[in-house]
C-alpha cells in the first residue's frame, strides 16, 4: 500500500485579493480530482498546501497540481512516482 496522501505546497505572494483557492490534480494527464473553491484565508504571500488523500494508496504516475485562485490558474508543478 502506498502513501495515504499526495501534499503540494507552495510559496505565493499578492494573494490578498483573493476570494478563493481551489486544485486540480492530474494522473498522467487525466483529472483525477478538482477541488470546489474554499475561501481563501493565507492572506497576501506566504507558503500554503493542498493535498489529495488515497483511500488505497498513491499509485504510480505523473502528477500534476494546479492551483487557481479565483478560477484563475497561478501555479503548477509535477511530480513522477514510480515503483
Amino acid at each position: 500500500m502506498g502513501s495515504p496522501q499526495l501534499l503540494a505546497f507552495f510559496e505565493y505572494q499578492g494573494a490578498s485579493t483573493a476570494e478563493h483557492l481551489s486544485w486540480r490534480v492530474f494522473r498522467d494527464g487525466e483529472l483525477a480530482y478538482e477541488s470546489p473553491p474554499v475561501p481563501w484565508l493565507g492572506g497576501e504571500s506566504g507558503t500554503w498546501w493542498v493535498g489529495l488523500p488515497f483511500e488505497d494508496g498513491l499509485q504510480a504516475g505523473r502528477w500534476t497540481f494546479e492551483i487557481l485562485f479565483d478560477d484563475v490558474e497561478r501555479a503548477s508543478g509535477r511530480i513522477s512516482i514510480w515503483r
